[in-house]
């Protein structure tokens, strides 16, 4: 996403990169994320939950090619998701932040908040039974969603939405 201009985009250079873990292994842990305020619309009315989600890669720390890049994309409202600690704080030490991401980065948005890239894996946690542990409620709940599921819901009510080509920045 970031090639593409996608994500990411600081002095018209792809600024954003996945590098390899500290650890310098593949890791595949359930571990705690927030998701913060942003203006991505796939985690619209999700912000300030703390959820578990599935984190399996060998390389997924998000890593900055300019130091003035990170700060730009948080104070522009594009860092979206960051891995916490028991707490719910953010942190950058293993193994609450699985791979070393800079302040705690787990997933970042374009400035329109179209495009979402997310090291951890929502699609590996959107229904109960994939999640590593949860609530007894679920365990009785004739729905076996999770709350990830919402992030999707909020994919397809927006490709579904009407709206002009100019509102979107297309034309």
């Amino acid at each position: 996403m970031a090639h593409l201009g996608w994500i990411g985009e600081y002095e018209d250079s792809p600024s954003v990169f996945l590098a390899e873990n500290r650890c310098g292994r593949f890791e595949s842990v359930f571990g705690p994320v927030r998701i913060e305020h942003s203006t991505s619309v796939w985690l619209r009315g999700m912000e300030g939950a703390i959820l578990g989600l599935w984190s399996s890669h060998g390389e997924g720390r998000f890593t900055y090619r300019n130091p003035n890049a990170h700060e730009s994309l948080r104070n522009s409202g594009q860092i979206a998701v960051r891995y916490v600690d028991g707490d719910g704080q953010p942190s950058i030490l293993y193994p609450w932040n699985p791979n070393g991401s800079e302040d705690a980065v787990a997933a970042i948005c374009s400035q329109d908040g179209r495009h979402l890239a997310m090291m951890p894996h929502s699609d590996r946690s959107f229904l109960s039974w994939q999640w590593a542990e949860y609530p007894v409620d679920w365990k009785t709940s004739e729905n076996h969603t999770a709350p990830w599921i919402k992030m999707f819901q909020n994919a397809y009510s927006w490709v579904t939405e009407e709206r002009s080509c100019y509102s979107c920045g297309f034309l």
